[in-house]
């Protein structure tokens, strides 16, 4: 199943459809859609869409009728979180109406940027169909397979699921959303999900909830953010076939995915070429987007792309990340720029300074925190920053305020971005994050 598929078949519904009319393509909680119902579905809605197509996808059929069409008509898709706020998503469809794209691109993401500014991420077709063959060589596909989509679609980790099970002729199943693990396992086991995507987050909930996960489940992916060792061996434990993954949407998702018994996050997707330079990973090959919109060229002189991330590739050609080079903040796979809370909180005239950092968590990874410098009472500055944060997407909203007589600095001047950087008293504003 999805051997004869070309990648430059890869992202064509229709004929996916021609070869596999009565497939099952798509299952939600109230429509079940075959191959040849989808693709119709898909061509009517098809001709009503103008390019670009901006859209804060959520996991339902309209939303993935929407995308399908999207790259159906050549029309490039403009992600926006669904959890973003109007403000927020006004001013990146300004960016996108301002902007010539190039003519092969499928999809335009936005990524966390080091001055608070998001960064367009340009996927190109080519690109994106690169990627579905790598996963799919490295996977394979079996004639019963049906993908668990429980991420949301406004990443390219939710999107490719959707893709590849068209790529792969298999089942996308819709999940909850918001996430819900007890309906997740239930789903699972209900409708016979043989692959699934999940953030760490994501599975120390289901493993909370006392999962043991059914002999047809044969791949549990995890990426989005590091996979703690304890939460990985746990998960091996409970029998769940964990395979960490390793990618990002400058990769059009995966770059690396391991087996259950290979160490790190595995090997590089064929096709894929990695490179460390001076602790950085760096990539280079087809499935590479094609860079930021508006701005310099972020490949270096070989065409390799620097990821940011630490890691090393050990003798037997296994990649091990360990760490980010950078400020951003991963909670429950969402990306925070540190630099965009900061400038919200210091927006408002009682909070004089603030510094923004991720905070260890292990169900989280870790979770937005936030040195604070205020003269108001504690009572105060908790309900002022409160307020602030509710204008900010949910998964920025800082959880742990400390407060503190300055905010830490190094010698230069710069903010420390660390939890042990300054002693603080805490307030804290939630458990977790929504």
């Amino acid at each position: 199943m999805g051997a004869a598929v070309t990648a430059e078949d890869a992202l064509d519904l229709s004929l996916a459809a021609a070869e596999a009319p009565h497939r099952l393509a798509l299952v939600s909680t109230t429509e079940r859609l075959t191959y040849a119902e989808l693709s119709a579905r898909v061509a009517r809605r098809a001709r009503t869409l103008r390019a670009p197509v901006s859209i804060a996808p959520t996991l339902d059929v309209d939303t993935m009728v929407t995308l399908l069409a999207a790259v159906a008509a050549r029309a490039p898709l403009v992600l926006l979180h669904p959890r973003g706020t109007a403000e927020d998503h006004a001013t990146r469809r300004a960016l996108i109406e301002r902007a010539t794209l190039p003519p092969d691109t499928l999809a335009l993401l936005f990524t966390s940027g080091t001055t608070g500014v998001p960064k367009v991420a340009l996927l190109p077709r080519t690109s994106v169909a690169a990627a579905l063959g790598a996963s799919a060589e490295r996977l394979g596909w079996q004639p019963e397979d049906r993908w668990g989509l429980l991420l949301p679609p406004a990443h390219i980790g939710g999107l490719s699921v959707l893709l590849r099970c068209v790529q792969g002729r298999a089942t996308t199943v819709l999940g909850a959303s918001p996430f819900d693990a007890p309906a997740a396992i239930d789903q699972v086991e209900r409708e016979r999900i043989t692959l699934l995507s999940v953030v760490p987050t994501m599975l120390a909930h289901l493993l909370d909830a006392g999962w043991r996960p059914p002999a047809h489940l044969r791949a549990v992916l995890v990426g989005g953010a590091a996979l703690p060792p304890e939460l990985h061996r746990r998960a091996l434990a409970a029998g769940v076939p964990v395979h960490a993954t390793y990618g990002m949407t400058e990769t059009c998702a995966q770059m690396a995915t391991a087996a259950p018994d290979e160490p790190g996050v595995g090997r590089p997707l064929p096709g894929v070429q990695l490179r460390i330079d001076e602790g950085q990973i760096r990539v280079r090959g087809p499935s590479l987007f094609a860079g930021y919109l508006g701005r310099p060229s972020p490949f270096d002189a070989d065409g390799f792309f620097p990821t940011g991330d630490a890691g090393y590739l050990d003798d037997a050609g296994y990649l091990h990340v360990t760490g980010r080079l950078d400020d951003r903040i991963v909670t429950g796979g969402e990306n925070v720029d540190p630099a965009v809370v900061e400038a919200a909180l210091e927006a408002h005239p009682a909070l004089v300074e603030a510094a923004v950092f991720g905070a260890p968590d292990p169900v989280w990874g870790q979770v937005v925190s936030a040195f604070v410098v205020s003269s108001l009472p504690d009572d105060a500055l908790r309900e002022t920053v409160a307020q602030v944060a509710a204008n900010l997407a949910a998964h920025e909203r800082p959880r742990r305020v400390l407060r503190v007589d300055a905010v830490p600095r190094t010698p230069s001047g710069k903010k420390q971005r660390r939890a042990d950087a300054a002693d603080g008293r805490l307030l804290s504003l939630e458990a977790e994050p929504r």
